[in-house]
């Protein structure tokens, strides 16, 4: 979606960058990245919600329909 909105039709990658607290209750900041530029970052109690929370900013960011 961000390649349709913008023209730069790159895959969409998701990193952890952080990863804080005990082992039973973690804390992650995930960015969004198209070509190594990073979209946004998103953050959650595990790294899936975090990747989607990256995700749901970036759409907003962009004005994309997320799918």
């Amino acid at each position: 979606e961000y390649g349709k909105k913008t023209g730069n039709h790159g895959k969409i990658e998701y990193e952890i960058i952080s990863e804080k607290g005990p082992d039973h209750d973690k804390y992650f900041v995930a960015q969004v990245l198209c070509n190594d530029k990073i979209l946004a970052k998103g953050s959650g109690k595990s790294k899936k919600h975090a990747e989607m929370r990256g995700r749901k900013s970036s759409t907003r960011k962009y004005e994309i329909k997320d799918v």
